[in-house]
């Protein structure tokens, strides 16, 4: 046959005819799915919102098509989802998030302000503001994204499908299945939920769901289908991936298996770790030798301390004793991070037994395996500091206080630095080196060489030497050659600003209050205190007992040992501590004033908010210590 223009012309309206039947409209005629549980016909209000949704452009933007393998974890599409949308608007583009699911998720307000004003709720979002459109029209596309998933997704299921609800761990708890496991939370998990499994892990804050903490008591109630059933299926509305669709059952059944036995149900199962692998008989080959120079080891130590401040120092804390943020607290990890400033102990490591557990964790313990997350000069570096720095410091080692960098030459403390939220910061990150008196005698810095800075010094107050920009060039960059961490790498610029104005006003160059409030707020107001309510006259002992030891770590330094207000930190504050002897606020304003004094602690003093670093029982076992001190009038006369 003949090429002609005709001949071309009608075979391709054949082609696309053809295509068209068979694509459109045969699927029309045959394929006549059921309603799903969601389809259901639009209302008037509905309608009208799906009509400006897509007259405004909405779908060139969300998809409104959850697929079976896509990341997000909401039940995927149906077609019976569909039957009352003619023409079909799925999309395919998904510069915004899919809202295949997405009724009811954020209250008819919110979407109404998010329409206003996009980027209020998201920064960076390139969504146009629909500020046009009448307060009636917006309600009518709120009504139509409501009715999109509804009662299948409105919520996060929290019942436990009836295939996992009896489901048993086949495997058993043995080293090797333990290890695995922990490879593949290392792997897989930990960039979320943490290496102590707390939630906190270093992509966790980039979430808008944040990770589970499953450290928390209910977790360890559920059965054990739970877990398996979490991280097979994961969970709808978050960032957990459906893991069953990238590990396999064996690797998900190692995984519960070392989830719940690590945090959910934690055992104190420490065991002998054996003799040193000979694969890990080696010397440091980054090492300090005669060879090196003064740069490069001081290059090598921060290399060191960066990985460390980074990924250590949330279990093992900022001086290595155990005490980290992530480590601490209710419920406690279990076993607790060891004291890497035990001297007597860790005098006998080698460098290859450093390097091996720092590669492949420690058994029945959540240390990782950081052979899998760091290089092997990485792993060398981290040894480098840890041995050298916090373990085994050499007598006499001196920080290294170079030149501060000129870009911070002409800085000073900005006008909306934030003194109280630089006392919680330093309460939290500052107080167990650098202690209540500022002045390096934290309970966990007195291993440390050098020594916790003095904010009482004569250099440290000498505002020549220690310029504002000096400062914050300290605590952005750390203290060379010392445990001082690079806090610019766990702190924000304001959040440094902030310790920065509460050091100086407090210890370099206190301010006094103006006045001390001593009134109780509401919310402290007629607290129960369980131990005295309790009538149990042996429980009330033991809690003075175990509130005077705290009384000793904790406020002796300011208070005395006697609680008259000279405590060996005094001095140099240039301030009395208040008395906690026979002080009447004490005697007489009840427990609730005490337990308030005590948790918020007062401006413009050195007394921390002790509820940010001591349990709520610690806070009462201290109460009914200083009650002692300071007995009520009735017992003062033997009444």
């Amino acid at each position: 046959m003949k090429m002609t223009p005709k001949v071309v012309v009608i075979g391709g309206l054949a082609v696309v005819l053809s295509v068209i039947a068979v694509v459109v409209l045969l699927p029309y005629l045959v394929f006549n799915p059921q309603d799903s549980f969601n389809a259901r016909p639009y209302t008037k209000l509905e309608a009208e919102g799906r009509a400006l949704y897509i007259s405004n452009g909405c779908m060139y933007c969300h998809s409104q098509f959850t697929r079976p393998l896509d990341t997000v974890t909401d039940p995927p599409s149906e077609s019976g989802d569909f039957n009352y949308d003619k023409p079909h608007q799925l999309g395919t583009i998904r510069t915004g998030p899919d809202l295949a699911n997405i009724g009811y998720k954020r209250g008819d307000q919110w979407e109404i302000d998010h329409l206003k004003e996009p980027r209020k709720f998201t920064p960076n979002s390139i969504m146009p503001s629909f500020t046009f459109l009448s307060q009636h029209q917006l309600e009518a596309i709120v009504a139509y994204l409501n009715r999109l998933g509804t009662e299948r997704s409105a919520q996060v299921d929290a019942m436990i499908p009836e295939q996992w609800a009896d489901w048993k761990n086949p495997l058993p708890v043995t080293e090797e299945n333990w290890n695995k496991g922990k490879e593949i939370f290392v792997t897989h998990c930990v960039t979320c939920h943490g290496c102590a499994g707390n939630g906190k892990g270093p992509y966790s804050h980039k979430l808008y769901q944040r990770p589970a903490d499953l450290r928390q008591p209910k977790y360890g109630g559920y059965p054990e289908g739970f877990e398996m059933w979490r991280i097979s299926k994961g969970v709808q509305g978050t960032a957990m991936p459906q893991w069953e669709n990238s590990l396999s059952e064996k690797d998900r059944e190692l995984v519960a298996l070392y989830v719940r036995h690590s945090f959910m149900r934690p055992e104190p199962h420490y065991q002998d770790e054996g003799d040193l692998p000979k694969k890990y008989d080696v010397k440091d080959p980054l090492g300090i030798t005669p060879n090196n120079d003064k740069e490069s080891t001081f290059e090598l130590i921060d290399n060191g301390k960066k990985l460390y401040t980074i990924n250590c120092t949330p279990c093992h804390g900022y001086s290595g004793a155990g005490r980290g943020p992530d480590s601490i607290g209710e419920p406690k990890l279990v076993p607790e991070p060891p004291d890497l400033r035990d001297r007597d102990h860790y005098s006998q490591f080698s460098d290859g037994d450093w390097y091996w557990r720092i590669s492949e964790g420690i058994l029945y313990r959540a240390m990782p395996q950081w052979k899998f997350l760091l290089t092997d000069k990485e792993r060398w570096e981290v040894t480098n500091y840890v041995r050298d720095i916090l373990a085994l410091p050499a007598k006499g080692r001196e920080p290294e206080d170079a030149e501060t960098p000129k870009k911070y030459n002409g800085m000073s403390v900005p006008k909306n630095a934030n003194y109280e939220h630089g006392r919680e910061i330093f309460a939290v990150r500052c107080v167990l080196c650098h202690g209540y008196g500022g002045q390096g005698e934290g309970i966990d810095g007195n291993n440390l060489e050098p020594p916790p800075a003095n904010f009482t010094d004569e250099d440290v107050r000498d505002k020549s030497m220690m310029t504002d920009g000096h400062w914050f060039w300290r605590l952005t960059a750390g203290v060379r050659n010392s445990a001082m961490p690079m806090w610019g790498l766990l702190l924000s610029d304001q959040d440094r600003w902030d310790v920065i104005k509460y050091v100086q006003d407090t210890y370099t160059h206190p301010k006094p209050p103006a006045n001390i409030d001593y009134s109780v707020p509401r919310e402290f107001q007629e607290l129960t205190n369980p131990i005295t309510d309790s009538g149990d006259a042996e429980e009330l002992q033991h809690s003075i007992t175990e509130g005077s030891k705290l009384f000793q770590t904790h406020c002796t330094e300011c208070h005395g040992n006697n609680g008259q207000g000279f405590g060996d930190m005094t001095k140099e504050l240039g301030t009395q501590a208040g008395p906690l002897a026979n002080n009447p606020r004490i005697a007489q304003g009840g427990d609730d004033f005490v337990y308030y004094a005590i948790s918020q602690g007062f401006d413009h003093t050195p007394m921390m908010p002790f509820g940010l670093i001591l349990e709520d029982d610690e806070i009462w076992n201290l109460v009914n210590y200083l009650k002692t001190l300071s007995p009520a009038p009735a017992e003062q006369s033997g009444q």
